[in-house]
């Protein structure tokens, strides 16, 4: 299965998309924690970037993006050990990630992504926002999938 050569992009992703773009891509290094299929480095393989590199811990999704974006470095990793030196990143993105790791392991992601941004970096994030009609609406949360809000993520963050 390949991706159509245009993929239609709705919701939450297609704002985490529109936040990538409107960044100064130019001869940057990117780096997407949690790449999944690689439908973001698809959408951003032109943009000019330096280097874009995906690192994902699932090797059906991995061997997918390999396949499917192969301008783009895909790694196995995840975001607790994402595998790349320090200061080797412009920009760092963690789009639906948070949620996923083991509880109360969010502090070691963000310390993770943040050892390997340059300084004056920019991490982009995206999780669930937790609210009453969210969580009672994602099916996920009832088997532990958590949502988060903006005081809970910027206290782990500071």
């Amino acid at each position: 299965m390949n991706f159509p050569n245009k993929i239609k992009i709705n919701g939450r992703v297609r704002i985490c998309l529109e936040l990538v773009k409107k960044l100064r891509l130019e001869d940057k290094t990117l780096v997407d924690i949690g790449s999944s299929s690689g439908w973001l480095e698809k959408e951003i393989a032109d943009k000019g970037l330096k280097r874009i590199v995906g690192v994902e811990p699932n090797d059906k999704a991995l061997r997918f993006a390999r396949k499917n974006v192969p301008s783009v470095e895909f790694r196995k990793g995840n975001a607790l050990q994402i595998g790349l030196p320090n200061s080797f990143s412009d920009v760092a993105i963690l789009f639906d990630v948070i949620e996923h790791v083991p509880k109360y392991s969010e502090n070691k992601v963000f310390n993770e992504a943040g050892r390997i941004l340059r300084k004056g970096g920019v991490l982009l994030l995206s999780t669930p926002y937790n609210h009453f009609l969210n969580n009672l609406l994602d099916p996920a949360w009832y088997f532990g999938h958590r949502h988060y809000s903006v005081r809970r993520i910027t206290g782990l963050l500071e």
